[in-house]
């Protein structure tokens, strides 16, 4: 196991993230530490940063290398963004640093900034034609994406903090009349008209966590969490009419943004209507994730090729230590169950890859516990940082990984039900009874049912298993088939193989 310190110098906050890489290529969180020295206010007259903040960057460095050691990091990659960036005694700071700490610390372009944005998103959302924005301390970034790749970026030198310092007495209107004209000199976003508009950033995170609050959301998640354009401005509106005091109080909102967020909430208003973008997707993942993405896991992986979903599932198997050819045998019977009750129209072709996941991660609860492992199942994908799926297909898939009954799972999503429709809740049973069945067909995990074939009828289905009616997969899955008349509406039965016509 490798374990890799990624340190983000910016211009608002530091911040540090800890994480663990396996030699099959999954990774995960250990620690984070933040900090808010917000270098862009401390850059004097003459652009040099202050010694005393040069003096207070080294010693929270200190800090960040020591929680490195503690979890015994064999490697830490540290950047710098726009306060560094723009600082005129860059040069000096960065060879003070490696002399007093003996950090390395890289001073990134925009340009580089917006791709390792770009790479964060590519590896954790599903992309095709959208803009993202990157709303930092000292900066903005913005990077032109078409069929899932990045083909342009810009970088603006405006960020949450510099906007307070220099539009934080004016009106919301009069800062977007400020803001909106240096979107205007760019030719990339006279391309990206009502794309949808992705959004990085802490800034963002927060809008949304404040939205989320004042909506009463049931489900703590922000990673691909949508926003219409009027919630983001009913939202930051709501923000600027509290007293900073109170502001601080605010569900969602730390101290230490509470001055920043409606400037920055303004800088992405006026993106948002600059390109008429209607609809915001928030990304829970930046900067640092795509530093460990690229610099870590390797640039080399090609992630147009890799199915986010997938590789999000085989990440979490391997964290949980879930044996893989288990899991791949039930998947690949769960899907056979499945594609034949698709075309009769039994189940929706576009819930597959639902279920794909449902299968393949079916057991990873029994890495907390075997006793209960259903629940644990249900809580460990809901929190297990799966990528590729909106909230409301995320607890599909755990609902149906989960499943044991109809009345438990409308139990279990009582909390979360907002996200659910009525179709939802039956896809949900109908994939976790097709789960359990494939589950069942592999009963001792050694795969003597490896091949099933479902025929379709117009009031029955039957499906033909290479079993003897006394092996236990047999006995299990015949168990089962109550739960599947219920779920669809017509029985099935289980035949030998050798019986079929």
């Amino acid at each position: 196991m490798n374990v890799t310190g990624i340190i983000d110098i910016g211009s608002n906050s530091m911040r540090l993230s800890i994480i663990a890489s396996l030699q099959s290529g999954a990774y995960y969180v250990l620690d984070e530490q933040k900090t808010s020295p917000r270098l862009s206010q401390q850059i004097k007259r003459d652009g040099a940063l202050a010694e005393e903040a040069v003096r207070d960057l080294i010693e929270k460095l200190h800090g960040f290398i020591g929680l490195c050691r503690a979890h015994h990091a064999n490697r830490i990659e540290a950047v710098g963004t726009a306060a560094l960036r723009a600082a005129t005694n860059r040069k000096e700071i960065v060879e003070r640093i490696e002399r007093e700490t003996g950090l390395h610390v890289e001073v990134i372009s925009g340009v580089e900034e917006a791709a390792l944005g770009y790479s964060a998103v590519a590896h954790t959302m599903t992309l095709c034609d959208a803009l993202l924005i990157d709303i930092g301390g000292g900066s903005t970034e913005v990077t032109l994406v078409r069929g899932g790749s990045a083909i342009a970026s810009h970088s603006f030198p405006i960020g949450a903090v510099t906007a307070n310092r220099d539009l934080g007495q004016l009106s919301r209107e009069q800062m977007m009349q400020r803001i909106q004209p240096l979107f205007a000199k760019v030719e990339l976003l006279t391309q990206a008209k009502n794309l949808e508009l992705i959004g990085i950033g802490g800034t963002i995170r927060t809008i949304a966590r404040v939205h989320q609050g004042l909506s009463g959301y049931p489900l703590a998640l922000t990673h691909n969490y949508f926003m219409r354009r009027s919630d983001v401005e009913e939202t930051v509106a709501h923000l600027d009419l509290i007293p900073l005091a109170r502001r601080k109080k605010v569900e969602g909102l730390s101290k230490d943004r509470a001055d920043l967020i409606v400037p920055g909430g303004m800088i992405l208003l006026s993106l948002m209507r600059y390109t008429e973008s209607a609809v915001l997707r928030i990304s829970g993942r930046g900067l640092r994730d795509g530093t460990f993405f690229t610099r870590v896991l390797g640039a080399e992986r090609d992630t147009q090729k890799e199915d986010v979903l997938e590789a999000s599932v085989h990440n979490l198997l391997e964290r949980c230590r879930v044996p893989k050819d288990h899991a791949e045998t039930v998947t690949n019977l769960a899907l056979s169950i499945a594609r034949p009750l698709c075309e009769r129209g039994d189940l929706n072709p576009a819930r597959l890859r639902l279920l794909y996941a449902a299968a393949m991660l079916h057991r990873v609860g029994i890495h907390i516990h075997y006793y209960d492992f259903d629940r644990h199942t249900f809580y460990l994908i809901l929190n297990g940082t799966l990528y590729g799926l909106t909230h409301s297909e995320l607890l599909i898939v755990a609902a149906a990984a989960s499943y044991k009954s109809r009345n438990r799972t409308r139990k279990q999503c009582a909390p979360f039900r907002a996200l659910l429709s009525d179709d939802d809740l039956t896809e949900i049973t109908k994939i976790g009874v097709i789960v359990r069945l494939a589950e069942a067909l592999d009963r001792r995990h050694e795969k003597r049912v490896s091949a099933v074939r479902m025929k379709t009828e117009k009031t029955r289905a039957i499906l033909y298993v290479n079993a003897h009616e006394g092996d236990i997969e047999y006995q299990a899955a015949n168990e089962l088939l109550p739960l599947f008349r219920k779920a669809f509406g017509f029985p099935l039965s289980i035949s030998s193989e050798k019986g079929a016509p």
